[in-house]
């Protein structure tokens, strides 16, 4: 099977079981196969070219894809309390990251983790994901050779479709905020324990919140401006 077709499959199924385009968990995966056939390179930020690495995947993904905002380290996400766990690949939504290692120390270097995106099942039940490694680049894989045995998060938050203009013109801008700008959007008021970030906070999680930090290029430690969007959806 090519890999169009298995996309295919994946998506007719996923739309099928309820996850409609303009669903989170849709438009997360959808976004995701923009990073098919991309190099692998570790890096902090999502840097200009075809490279990326695991964990910028994920996390670039649920920015671009529905606005959610998850840590951008590996092994942070599968630490993240803003992650639901999720007890087994049986319980999985498209969407969903899955960890490979259960500790730093039981990674083979001691140093990172590892994570991959899951899509979901073709027409014969198997279950895939979308993984960046530093052998074959971005490419799609199966969940049980994927062997998560750090677990699996859920950040999606609902079900439902993007119902307002300015939820999806907030979309078409997310591509624009850099990493650091983007810390505990749409997570309900708290103060994040890094300076310069504060989250507004909306009742009911009938708002996006969106927090931009616009930092000059060449000076990293220069915060020019926070702004706060409030875009009901």
């Amino acid at each position: 099977m090519n890999e169009q077709t298995l996309l295919d499959e994946i998506f007719a199924r996923m739309k099928s079981e309820g996850f409609a385009l303009g669903t989170e968990q849709y438009e997360i995966c959808r976004k995701s196969l923009d990073f098919l056939g991309f190099s692998y390179k570790r890096s902090e930020e999502l840097e200009y070219g075809a490279v990326v690495d695991c964990s910028t995947l994920t996390s670039q993904s649920h920015w671009e894809g529905a606005l959610i905002g998850i840590p951008f380290v590996a092994d942070n996400q599968r630490q993240a309390v803003s992650g639901k766990i999720i007890a087994s690949v049986d319980k999985m939504i498209p969407g969903d990251v899955l960890v490979k290692y259960p500790s730093l120390d039981a990674s083979p270097d001691k140093t990172w983790n590892h994570v991959g995106l899951y899509l979901g099942r073709d027409h014969s039940g198997e279950q895939w994901l979308i993984e960046s490694t530093s052998k074959t680049g971005v490419r799609l894989a199966k969940v049980a050779e994927f062997n998560a045995q750090g677990g699996i998060k859920r950040f999606s938050l609902t079900t439902e479709v993007f119902s307002t203009d300015a939820a999806r013109n907030a979309l078409t801008l997310a591509s624009m905020v850099p990493k650091f700008g983007r810390l505990g959007v749409r997570i309900k008021a708290r103060k994040h324990h890094l300076r310069a970030y504060f989250i507004s906070g909306c009742q009911n999680m009938d708002s996006i919140f969106l927090i931009f930090q616009l930092c000059s290029v060449g000076y990293p430690y220069l915060e020019l401006l926070l702004i706060a969007f409030a875009l009901p959806i």
